[in-house]
């Protein structure tokens, strides 16, 4: 019976993992595959596109100068006595054309191009965050893989250290529940590998909803996930004057100050000049007419808008400040979860776990001689599975915080350029 049992596990489990190879079966889609799908698929992006498509139209309208007005007067039309009639009626037809003074449109202008600035800016920003949340989510794609390919690995040695039992309780020189205790560890085993195997084709499922598909039509990049990642710390140094954020906020302070420069122009009042012809019906004769107005600045002189205008653009410098301090923080603290979780990775993949395998292999050949007890061969396979749990830990940190660096500075992303995206 026990015998029966152990064959049908050992079947149950090699079922298993061929189901967990088919569900990630497919062509290899790549990150940066992913990440193309992703910006494709992406609404903001195209949301993005017609903010700098309406902030370029903003800037041509800004550029226009005021409408004249054409105006048409009649006097002396209705009346008493000798203006009861239209004998000494007056018509004066005449356009009248406000002159902007104080630099108004140039501040108009360099107002709208600021804007249109922000707004491509805005959409780079957008752009880089797409990349981004498409790298994380395939990274987690290829953590949760490497957990599954440790939890089938971890199954295999529980199936055949459950021979190995098995062939030394028929020879009793183990009891009956040694052989119990090893198939609930081979159950356990095939329950780690069955919810790995979920766990990866959610994360596959989450992927692929960055660009509206399923995630069963691909497979996942396993090795790259053991490709250590790095940094150069000068070169990320270097970069951190460009860096998009940082960019977003000192043309933030440039659109604050034109906007300050416009009030300071509205506050100039602009004069409107006229010229007319006026018609006199009386005498049939035609003359011309001038005209100059003038608005008085006696009450409104725009105080309260400079005002205003200027505690923006003092705002928008102290946050360029606050930005600063910030992009510095988190480019720091990634570059420090780059190295140390890289250093680890590599110690581990390098000494450690060929260290603690070979430990498992003697362990479970001297355990087949009778050298070592079962429960030592459980401690070394349970030391193997903690180190490489802690591999794929730290390969995880060590990806995301290279995608965070990437996003920060645009490393990876050839988003960053003046002109107006289309796509």
């Amino acid at each position: 019976m026990h015998n029966m049992i152990a064959v049908c596990a050992v079947a149950f489990l090699c079922g298993l993992v061929f189901q967990a190879r088919a569900q990630d079966g497919g062509t290899v889609l790549t990150m940066e595959e992913a990440v193309a799908r992703a910006l494709d698929a992406a609404p903001s992006l195209s949301a993005g596109d017609e903010a700098v498509r309406a902030a370029s139209g903003a800037l041509r309208q800004a550029r226009l100068r005021p409408n004249p007005t054409l105006s048409l007067q009649a006097e002396n039309v209705v009346g008493s006595g000798a203006f009861s009639a239209f004998d000494r009626a007056e018509f004066t037809l005449g356009i009248d054309q406000r002159i902007e003074r104080g630099g108004k449109r140039g501040a108009r202008v360099g107002l709208a191009e600021a804007d249109r600035q922000l707004a491509r800016l805005e959409a780079v920003l957008t752009r880089l965050d797409v990349s981004f949340e498409a790298r994380r989510a395939y990274v987690e794609a290829m953590a949760v893989a490497a957990v599954l390919d440790t939890a089938e690995r971890r199954a295999g040695i529980a199936a055949e250290l459950q021979e190995t039992v098995r062939r030394r309780v028929r020879s009793a020189r183990d009891s009956v529940a040694a052989e119990q205790r090893v198939l609930a560890r081979a159950l356990e085993a095939e329950a780690d590998v069955e919810q790995a195997r979920h766990a990866l084709g959610l994360a596959k499922q989450n992927l692929a909803a960055l660009w509206g598909g399923a995630g069963d039509g691909f497979a996942i990049d396993r090795p790259r996930f053991f490709d250590v990642p790095a940094a150069d710390e000068a070169a990320v140094r270097d970069r951190l004057d460009n860096a998009p954020d940082l960019l977003m906020a000192r043309h933030a302070v440039d659109r604050a100050a034109a906007a300050l420069t416009l009030e300071r122009a509205r506050a100039k009042q602009d004069p409107t000049v006229g010229l007319g012809l006026r018609r006199l019906e009386a005498t049939n004769d035609v003359a011309a007419m001038v005209s100059v107005s003038l608005p008085l600045a006696l009450f409104d002189v725009n105080r309260g808008n400079i005002d205003r205008a200027a505690a923006e653009r003092r705002r928008a410098q102290w946050q360029t400040s606050d930005a600063r301090l910030r992009l510095e923080r988190a480019v720091a603290a990634h570059l420090a979860t780059l190295g140390a979780a890289g250093a680890e990775a590599a110690a581990l993949r390098d000494r450690i776990l060929p260290t603690a395998l070979k430990a498992l292999d003697e362990t479970r050949a001297g355990y087949g001689r009778g050298a070592f007890t079962y429960l030592e061969v459980l401690a070394a396979q349970t030391a193997l599975q903690d180190l490489r749990a802690r591999e794929i830990a730290a390969l995880q940190r060590s990806h995301l915080a290279k995608a965070a660096l990437d996003r920060l500075l645009a490393t990876s992303d050839d988003a960053v350029s003046g002109e107006e995206t289309s796509r």
